[in-house]
């Protein structure tokens, strides 16, 4: 519901009044916080981590240090953050790309946040019921290997070699949307956080978990995008009003993919795993 409302304020509307509706849930999430009180969030392991802010945190900080020594640990941070450093977001030139080059609307663009909640669930299923046993390094070399194919079609988007066989823009997007949405969650988001459940030691799962997610969002959020917009300011300086050099973008994404794939040595195996947490047991 949320994309449809979204799609069609954004397409028929000044984008003031979109950013007015988003702020009333702020409103909302102020009224309902008025009524909570200090024993709202209180449980009983919150008796035993009483202190002040300081003393909390000089803890977390050591909780982390003690856990990023451990191989486990170690080498799948050095995983994600070597892999958002080789792996350039240019998710900002492809909207607009779509918008003025391939004239999808906004309202359409907003649908594609609808297909990829269908997507979420079917490739929730999918993993639930053929992957979760197999190794997280096996899967995501798999999902690296698709994820070629994925950069691929923006390869052949971007070039307008869909339009040459045939294809529309708008099917060429939904059909690749759909696709590698449910290859995206099931062979590489629901992979990471079973590997994270799986290396997070006992005592300490709350810091260190929220730790990994972190790390994780860091290579995601930040590096990707922070090094597509420094290859694209020193090499191909696409912007909003000229993209005419986009699919240079999307060929040097399809080739850096190829590089994260010797990456994948990094991630630890499960017998690995099961070793080092007994060689740790006092």
């Amino acid at each position: 519901m949320g994309s449809f409302l979204a799609g069609y304020m954004t397409q028929y509307y000044h984008p003031r009044y979109s950013f007015l509706s988003y702020s009333f849930m702020g409103l909302v999430v102020s009224f309902i916080a008025s009524y909570l009180t200090m024993n709202s969030e209180r449980d009983e392991s919150d008796e035993e981590q009483e202190g002040d802010f300081l003393s909390k945190l000089t803890e977390n900080l050591k909780q982390i240090a003690s856990a990023i020594i451990m191989p486990e640990i170690l080498l799948t941070l050095l995983y994600f953050v070597l892999n958002g450093l080789l792996s350039p977001d240019f998710g900002d030139f492809s909207y607009y790309f779509m918008l003025n080059v391939a004239g999808i609307s906004k309202f359409q663009y907003s649908l594609l946040g609808t297909i990829g909640q269908f997507t979420g669930v079917f490739g929730t299923l999918f993993y639930e019921q053929y992957l979760k046993t197999i190794e997280v390094r096996t899967i995501l070399y798999w999902s690296t290997i698709i994820s070629c194919f994925s950069a691929f079609a923006s390869v052949v988007f971007s070039n307008r070699w869909n339009l040459a066989i045939g294809i529309p823009d708008i099917a060429w997007v939904i059909v690749t949307d759909t696709i590698f949405g449910v290859v995206s969650l099931a062979m590489n988001t629901l992979p990471t956080l079973a590997l994270f459940a799986k290396i997070t030691p006992h005592r300490i799962e709350g810091t260190i978990f929220a730790f990994l997610t972190g790390t994780l969002n860091l290579s995601n959020i930040v590096l990707s995008p922070m090094v597509g917009v420094a290859i694209n300011e020193r090499f191909v300086n696409v912007t909003a009003d000229n993209l005419s050099g986009y699919h240079k973008l999307t060929f040097i994404s399809f080739c850096m993919n190829f590089l994260t794939l010797p990456l994948l040595y990094m991630i630890p195996l499960k017998e690995d795993i099961e070793k080092w947490q007994e060689e740790r047991k006092p």
